[in-house]
């Protein structure tokens, strides 16, 4: 397959799993999650017959698809009381979406062990727009760092500037390593653990995986 169309699938799947945890769920969200082209994209990084990739998201699909736009109207809200009690407040987050908490165990944002994180969007010559109120290691800021990596590497690869193209692809694969990959597992386990089987726990479960994979695929994307 050409390396164009996988270079864009990652793209598609980073950006969508970026919105998943920056804003409240809305219907083209969810179009977006249980399109075939969704499915087509995640499924890149995953070759085998039998893809736990695609089965959790078969799982995810199964929990939000409805038959009429009234109960779609109806979960969107549900999902977006959801994400707000999971990730927003005002109650306790009993799952928190920062890397150095579940790195260190500590229950305190701007952490020192941040700085690597903000180090890392430094050299990618990229910083959150909201650097200073929000903590550089949230989930949904290192994700969308994850998407603007995938997108410079498409755009250097249609260029034809492989040398650039490497170096993008191999900061992904170093920050998924010194960072994400270091910690979605346990965010997976706690929002399951304080939450239940919730969209989020099997969303975030779909980013664990993919993430995993990913690390991997870029290898072989590398010339």
């Amino acid at each position: 397959m050409d390396d164009e169309i996988l270079l864009a699938a990652r793209v598609l799947v980073y950006s969508t799993l970026t919105r998943a945890y920056t804003e409240e769920p809305d219907a083209l969200f969810l179009g977006t999650l249980t399109s075939d082209s969704f499915e087509t994209a995640i499924g890149l990084v995953d070759s085998s017959s039998s893809s736990l990739l695609l089965d959790k998201l078969c799982e995810i699909k199964e929990h939000i698809e409805s038959d009429n736009w009234s109960a779609m109207t109806l979960h969107v809200s549900q999902l977006a009381e959801e994400y707000n009690r999971i990730f927003v407040g005002p109650t306790t987050l009993h799952a928190s979406p920062w890397e150095s908490i579940h790195i260190t165990g500590k229950r305190a944002l701007f952490q020192p062990e941040v700085l690597s994180v903000r180090e890392a969007y430094k050299r990618a010559g990229l910083l959150p727009e909201r650097y200073q109120q929000v903590s550089d290691d949230y989930i949904g800021l290192e994700l969308d760092f994850m998407t603007k990596l995938a997108q410079f590497a498409l755009e250097r690869y249609q260029a034809d500037d492989i040398a650039s193209y490497r170096e993008w692809l191999q900061q992904a694969e170093e920050f998924l390593q010194r960072h994400l990959l270091k910690w979605i597992d346990s965010l997976a386990i706690a929002i399951k653990t304080h939450y239940g089987n919730c969209f989020y726990a099997l969303i975030t479960e779909l980013t664990a995986m993919y993430a995993t994979k990913d690390a991997s695929y870029i290898q072989t994307l590398r010339p």
